[in-house]
């Protein structure tokens, strides 16, 4: 069989980027930066240690395609540590970083 993609004629194509959160370093000491993609509007980003606690919970406003935001995580132990990025529409995203002290 044949297959064929692509869109029907005159029926206009919405292409919606998909976002998307990045940690870097990604092994650090305190200080990481979040690369978000394709978020608008308020945000909040949560960080939660290996047992489930959250250890940061910080509000902020996107508004362009791709914004970088700058945590500073001082006194946490070392481990691995879950971010939850949460967007004005519900939208979650997660990530994982690596904090060595």
């Amino acid at each position: 069989g044949t297959c064929v993609s692509g869109s029907r004629p005159g029926i206009p194509e919405t292409v919606i980027a998909a976002a998307s959160v990045k940690a870097y370093p990604n092994r650090n000491r305190e200080q990481f930066e979040l690369q978000l993609n394709n978020l608008q509007g308020r945000t909040q980003v949560q960080v939660f240690d290996n047992f489930g606690k959250l250890v940061f919970s910080g509000n902020y406003t996107i508004s362009h395609d791709s914004e970088n935001i700058r945590l500073s995580l001082d006194k946490l132990a070392s481990g691995i540590y879950n971010i939850r990025v949460v967007d004005i529409n519900n939208q979650v995203l997660n990530t994982r970083v690596v904090i060595s002290n």
